[in-house]
């Protein structure tokens, strides 16, 4: 439901135009200014070798990004569950969903002295109560 309309979106960024295509020899001149454009965020750059696409260029950021997305998406068990939460919350079934203060427990984070944990917004551990109490 949701994945699937990000990876289109994610696909269609990422067309071959005359702003971000290049031959590698001209890749190969100018390729400290191309690492550093592929920095800012959904900028690839294709590399051509006699007019046809032969690599792309991209940011590690954005590489690991797509190995993720992979990863994720060669998991049929994963991919499973992953639809099912979508459905769960187009149904506004938040009853199967956990609160913070249970996850907490679960983890056994609420015997902890740790400082850091006390750092989570107030805000963020209201509205999964909110949203425990309306599933009820």
């Amino acid at each position: 439901m949701y994945l699937i309309p990000y990876i289109i979106t994610k696909l269609t960024m990422y067309r071959m135009n005359s702003k971000n295509t290049l031959s590698i020899t001209e890749a190969r001149k100018r390729i400290f200014e191309i690492a550093d454009k592929v920095q800012a965020a959904k900028t690839v750059f294709f590399l051509t070798q006699n007019g046809k696409a032969k690599a792309v260029m991209m940011s590690v950021d954005e590489f690991d990004s797509w190995a993720e997305t992979l990863d994720i998406m060669s998991d049929p068990e994963l991919m499973k569950e992953i639809r099912e939460a979508e459905d769960d919350i187009k149904n506004k079934r938040w009853h199967k969903f956990t609160t913070w203060e249970k996850m907490e427990k679960s983890l056994g984070w609420d015997k902890l002295s740790n400082p850091q944990k006390k750092n989570v917004s107030s805000g963020s551990q209201k509205l999964g109560q909110k949203r425990a109490k309306k599933g009820k």
